[in-house]
């Protein structure tokens, strides 16, 4: 019987003013039974400098950092060493909107701008290369807001 397992990884890092954010789902397809076995998943927010992204999305990086994920097949928690790089391919593609709002002496207006690329990755995870993947993309998001009453 020939048993065939594909680890599949989920990696998104997302930085702001307040640190970086840091989501991971590791799961292995097993296709002898037509399932997902060993399914891991977790989450850290760290203020620690471990992410970098070039302003025009030609590249980012994430140093390496352990995240404890929940595995839902053992009900256990385990810590997995995870790092990443990414390089933009493609054309950027942007957007942006605005918005403008009075009722009486209040007033809000609203900007938002944003940039995205597909991406190229390649990390480990728990020390194993992952190999290149196309599926990536970087994005840069801006949002401002201004409530005021007269």
């Amino acid at each position: 019987m020939l048993r065939f397992f594909a680890t599949e990884p989920y990696l998104s890092v997302t930085k702001s003013n307040a640190g970086t954010d840091i989501y991971l789902d590791v799961y292995t397809w097993d296709s002898t039974n037509g399932n997902f076995v060993n399914e891991k998943s977790g989450y850290m927010f760290t203020k620690d400098d471990v992410f970098s992204i070039d302003k025009k999305l030609n590249s980012a990086s994430l140093s390496n950092v352990d995240v404890e994920v929940y595995n839902w097949d053992t009900d256990k928690t385990e810590i997995l060493p995870v790092m990443a790089d990414w390089s933009g391919t493609g054309d950027v593609s942007t957007g942006s909107s605005s918005y403008a709002s009075t009722d009486g002496d209040y007033r809000f207006r609203s900007t938002s701008s944003s940039s995205y690329r597909d991406a190229s990755a390649t990390g480990s995870i728990n020390n194993n290369d992952l190999g290149q993947s196309n599926y990536g993309s970087l994005n840069n998001f801006k949002n401002a807001y201004i409530d005021m009453m007269k």
